[in-house]
């Protein structure tokens, strides 16, 4: 069995000539004409970064026939399924524990095209909300949804470890899910897609207390901050912390608050006018992609 992809670790050009079942000399080509990004050793060897091999892949025609070469899933291919038909089956692979067709899937719908935001809010989320509803009507044990959490959670941070690092200067972005949420699917999500779209992102993961939020807006200075709200126990705890963390973005010169999750009503937005809400993480990326003539949006 061949071990996923490490994140510092480098390919050589015969490695992906095997995987690709080309020859050496098409992937010095490919490096030369600027195709996939490089670096060289002290001997003047080229390496490979997976995440510039992954990019090439998938905007060009070459076929990856060797995928455990690198790492990856045997049997991946473009996966061109239908969002339904990808929703279903990464339901059963989850439901069933079968890491492997999960990963083969996922990795899967990235390569054939898809990108990572609409992974995750039209099948991820979608898949999780039918295993919830699945494990609330005894159709399924709880250890099957925790270990569908943990596959999930495995996948999302080695796809993170497969994307390009941010470019120098990237713009910063924090967050987590607020205190008392344990959720920790949502703000990863929100984590992975920000880094895809060249975001300095960085999650700090679950039940966060908001005073920490607050010291670290002041530390960071970010541009972005983002609060996932997956569970409400106290809401009016919720707004007085959402307060807090909204003055401390203010007063750190963060231009996008962004709140979203599946726990957000009526009553929260009106009790806390000012944020920009969130219904999908698609419509924060939207929000951060704006139109070259435009920038992106104030507090």
């Amino acid at each position: 069995m061949v071990d996923p992809p490490q994140p510092d670790r480098l390919f050589t050009t015969r490695q992906l000539a095997h995987a690709l079942d080309v020859s050496e000399a098409s992937i010095k080509r490919w490096c030369d004409k600027g195709l996939i990004d490089n670096v060289r050793t002290r001997g003047g060897h080229r390496r490979l970064k997976l995440s510039a091999i992954l990019d090439f892949l998938r905007h060009s025609g070459v076929e990856l026939l060797r995928p455990e070469e690198l790492g990856l899933p045997a049997n991946l291919r473009r996966e061109q399924l239908t969002l339904d038909q990808a929703r279903l089956a990464a339901i059963e692979a989850l439901e069933s524990g079968d890491e492997a067709a999960f990963r083969r899937l996922a990795f899967g719908l990235h390569y054939g095209g898809r990108r990572l935001a609409e992974i995750c809010d039209q099948i991820i989320a979608p898949a999780f909300h039918q295993i919830g509803l699945d494990w609330q009507h005894h159709d399924l044990e709880i250890y099957r949804e925790r270990r569908a959490v943990e596959i999930c959670a495995r996948w999302l941070h080695e796809m993170r470890r497969a994307l390009p690092a941010p470019p120098p200067g990237a713009p910063r972005a924090i967050g987590g899910a607020v205190e008392g949420d344990l959720y920790l699917l949502p703000t990863t999500m929100v984590d992975l897609v920000l880094r895809e779209s060249g975001w300095e992102a960085e999650s700090f993961g679950v039940s966060l207390p908001y005073s920490t939020m607050v010291i670290a807006l002041g530390d960071l200075r970010p541009q972005v901050c983002w609060l996932s709200v997956s569970h409400v126990g106290n809401e009016r705890g919720l707004v007085a912390g959402l307060r807090r963390v909204r003055a401390a973005a203010e007063e750190a010169g963060t231009r996008l608050f962004a709140i979203g999750g599946r726990a957000i009503t009526q009553s929260l937005r009106d009790q806390l006018p000012g944020p920009v809400w969130c219904d999908t993480i698609g419509d924060l990326v939207a929000l951060l992609e704006p139109p070259a003539s435009e920038t992106p949006p104030h507090l």
